[in-house]
């Protein structure tokens, strides 16, 4: 289970996350999506531990992300621009091409079983 708990982060004094807070649990799935500089990468970030919140926590089956060493839970993959989402199209089609390149990466990878 994932627990966003009051999660906020600025920039110097830009702030950027103000008080977010949710619960993704197990097989639940979420898609950040918006407009560029609206915060999408720094939440990732926050998620993953590389950045650290302004106030607030992320846990991980109940454990805060910042203290988790070596190689945490959660892991971040950027995006290829051209493969950013086009406005012009359907929301419907844009998850597809995503689920697409997941499928062609898995089996590029050789990956049998996830």
């Amino acid at each position: 289970m994932i627990q966003i708990q009051d999660l906020c982060f600025a920039y110097d004094s830009k702030e950027v996350l103000s008080h977010v807070n949710f619960t993704l649990s197990p097989g639940e799935c979420i898609g950040l999506l918006g407009e560029s500089g609206l915060g999408k990468s720094t939440f990732a970030k926050l998620m993953c531990g590389i950045l650290k919140p302004t106030s607030g926590q992320v846990l991980i089956d109940g454990i805060n992300v910042q203290k988790i060493k070596g190689i945490k839970p959660i892991q971040l993959i950027f995006q290829h621009p051209d493969k950013a989402v086009n406005p012009k199209w359907r929301m419907i089609k844009t998850l597809n091409e995503v689920w697409n390149v997941d499928e062609r990466t898995i089996k590029d990878c050789g990956i049998k079983d996830i």
